[in-house]
C-alpha cells in the first residue's frame, strides 16, 4: 500500500471519545472542532499542547572568580504549540481531498490566526513549525494528525480590539476686551484625555495613529508613567502610525522612527484601566488633530 510522505497506516485507528469537547478551534478561519468540511470529512481537535504556558529562558552572566551568576532581565520566548486531532471520512477519496486541502491550509508560508473558543475567545498568530505528521487507518478513512506551530508573539489576544480616539486639548476663550464686570474666566482646557482598558492579565502593546496638524506630539500613559514624544511637524493630511509591538514609526510608508525624542518608551497597556493623555507643542487647529488608539486585551 502507498502512503503519503511523513505518514503511515495501521490496522486499527479509532478516535478516543474525549475529543468530543465543546471548545472551538479555528485555524485560518476554518473550524477544526466538531466540524464537517466541504467534502464530508469530520474534524476533531484532541489536544493543544503549549496553550497554557509559554517558555522562558533565565538570562545569566557568570560571576568572575566567584560562585554563581548574575540574573538579567527575563522575557517570554516564542510560544511553541502542538495541535493534535482527527479527520474521519466516509471513504478513502474523500479523506484524500480533505487532507490535501488541510495541508494547503497549514502550509505555513504566511501568518495564520489560531482562535480558541475559551471565555472570552482568544487568538494567537502562528506559522507552521516542522512537518505535518499524519497516521492513517488501513482503509485510509481515518487520519490522526499532529501539527507543530510557533507564535512569535507569546501573548494570547482578544479576538476584537478596543479602539479609542481623542482630539488635542482646546484652550477655551479667556478675557474679552473691553472688560465687563463681573469677569468670567474660560476653562483652561478640554479634550486630550482618554482611558483604554485591558481586560486580560498581561500587558499589551498598542498601535497609535496621530493625525495632524500638530507639532511635537506626545503621548503619555499616566498609569505606567511611560511617554512617547516625537520631534516632527504633521500637516493637516499627515498620519503618523506608531506600532509599539513591532517598534515602528511610519509616516505613510516612510520610517520616522528617528523622530522619537530620547527617553521615550514603547508604551504598554497594562491590565485594567490605563489613563492616557495626548499633547502637542502647538496646533493651528487643535480640534482637527487627533489620536486614535487600537489595543487588544492580552493574556499569557
Amino acid at each position: 500500500m502507498d502512503h503519503a510522505p511523513g505518514s503511515h497506516a495501521v490496522s486499527v485507528l479509532v478516535p478516543p471519545p474525549q475529543i468530543a469537547g465543546l471548545t472551538s478551534y479555528q485555524f485560518g478561519g476554518v473550524e477544526l472542532q466538531s466540524a464537517t468540511d466541504a467534502w464530508g470529512t469530520e474534524w476533531w481537535v484532541q489536544t493543544l499542547d503549549g496553550w497554557d504556558a509559554s517558555d522562558t529562558t533565565p538570562p545569566t552572566a557568570e560571576k568572575d572568580a566567584a560562585h554563581g551568576a548574575f540574573m538579567g532581565p527575563q522575557f517570554l520566548n516564542a510560544r511553541q504549540l502542538t495541535l493534535s486531532g482527527w479527520a474521519l471520512a466516509p471513504d478513502k477519496e474523500t479523506l484524500r481531498l480533505s487532507m490535501q486541502a488541510f495541508n494547503l491550509l497549514v502550509a505555513g508560508f504566511l501568518d495564520s490566526s489560531l482562535v480558541v473558543g475559551e471565555n472570552p475567545p482568544k487568538q494567537v498568530t502562528v506559522r507552521r513549525s516542522g512537518a505535518l505528521k499524519t497516521t492513517y487507518s488501513a482503509g485510509r478513512t481515518v487520519c490522526q494528525y499532529q501539527l507543530g506551530l510557533v507564535a512569535a508573539d507569546p501573548r494570547k489576544y482578544a479576538t476584537a480590539p478596543t479602539v479609542e480616539a481623542v482630539t488635542l486639548p482646546a484652550v477655551a476663550p479667556g478675557l474679552q476686551f473691553p472688560l465687563v464686570f463681573p469677569l468670567t474666566f474660560g476653562s483652561p482646557s478640554s479634550g486630550g484625555n482618554l482611558t483604554v482598558t485591558n481586560e486580560g492579565d498581561f500587558e499589551s502593546r498598542p498601535v497609535f495613529q496621530i493625525t495632524g496638524p500638530c507639532e511635537s506630539p506626545e503621548i503619555q500613559n499616566l498609569t505606567t508613567g511611560q511617554f512617547m514624544s516625537f520631534n516632527i511637524t504633521l500637516g493637516p493630511t499627515d498620519v503618523l502610525t506608531v506600532d509599539c509591538n513591532s517598534r515602528a514609526v511610519l509616516l505613510g510608508s516612510a520610517s520616522r522612527r528617528a523622530t522619537l525624542v530620547p527617553g521615550s518608551q514603547w508604551l504598554s497597556i497594562v491590565p485594567g484601566d490605563n489613563d492616557l493623555t495626548y499633547r502637542a507643542y502647538s496646533s493651528v487647529a487643535a480640534s482637527q488633530s487627533s489620536l486614535s488608539v487600537t489595543a487588544y486585551s492580552a493574556w499569557i
